[in-house]
């Protein structure tokens, strides 16, 4: 049996229009934004700095807590620990909250599409992808990549005589 495979159109180049066309090709993508953003963030189209923002503050919020809990040591007694907990850092916003409440794999989905919105923080440590995830990490490659000034780049390599020799082909999963 022939399989064809359906050439998926390029993403767009400008990186807030390629962010939606993730959201378009993915929609576990989707329904996991929608848990974080709010619809009109998402309508305006500021839902990647929206994104990046949680992921930002949640970031914040862990290390605040982290540092907290090393320098003071946690109460046994139930309402110790309150008090303990009402003299820590203030708790994070709802949408940071949201994202601290995903699972792992989820996190790591949309913390790596947040790198299209603004600076986060990411590491290929960060990835714990399950098929889906795998998917959308392919497409986000494939933004990234379109994303590289290709033709300076080949004139660098060529002025200072670099060769890579034949590059293997590309493989869309």
């Amino acid at each position: 049996m022939l399989i064809m495979a359906i050439a998926a159109p390029p993403p767009p180049r400008d990186l807030d229009a390629a962010g939606s066309w993730l959201l378009a090709r993915h929609p576990w993508l989707k329904q996991l934004v929608s848990q974080i953003v709010p619809t009109d963030a998402r309508r305006e189209g500021y839902w990647l700095t929206y994104l990046a923002n949680a992921v930002n503050v949640a970031d914040e919020s862990t290390h605040a807590w982290q540092a907290y809990a090393a320098s003071t040591v946690a109460p046994d007694t139930d309402e110790a620990f309150a008090l303990w907990q009402a003299a820590g850092p203030p708790p994070a916003t709802a949408p940071a909250r949201a994202y601290l409440s995903m699972s792992s794999g989820e996190r790591s989905v949309l913390r790596l599409v947040a790198t299209l919105g603004m600076d986060v923080a990411w590491s290929p440590r960060d990835l714990n992808l399950d098929s889906r995830g795998a998917a959308i990490l392919s497409d986000w490659s494939r933004i990234v990549v379109g994303q590289a000034p290709y033709a300076e780049l080949r004139a660098v390599e060529q002025r200072f005589g670099v060769d890579h020799g034949p590059m293997a082909p590309v493989v869309d999963l």
